[in-house]
């Protein structure tokens, strides 16, 4: 039981980070279009 909610917790932060992260990487690549293209 508390093996499953360490897991659980576990897969909930790693979502978290992984969205996250890929919230960033989108925002630099914008920020990163926008000076190429000005």
């Amino acid at each position: 039981m508390i093996y499953q909610v360490a897991a659980a917790a576990a897969a909930a932060a790693a979502g978290i980070v992984f969205y996250v992260g890929l919230n960033q990487i989108s925002r630099v690549k914008l920020g990163t279009d926008k000076i190429f293209f000005l």
